[in-house]
């Protein structure tokens, strides 16, 4: 079974401040997926938010094996 890691609101503020000096595209969306996930979005949301797939944020994003 994969590690659930949580995440909560102050690391997502950090993230969020990371982001803001982050000129990587990738590195962009992963964060923001990592942050959104810290607020409380399921994968369907944060897909929704990214224009992605619920797959790709579960598969690529949080790697779920």
């Amino acid at each position: 079974m994969p590690k659930t890691y949580t995440i909560n609101k102050e690391e997502s503020g950090k993230i969020g401040e990371s982001r803001k000096r982050n000129h990587d595209k990738q590195v962009e969306k992963r964060l923001y997926a990592v942050q959104l996930r810290g607020e409380g979005k399921r994968n369907a949301e944060i897909a929704e938010q990214l224009e992605t797939s619920s797959d790709m944020i579960a598969n690529t994003i949080f790697e779920r094996k």
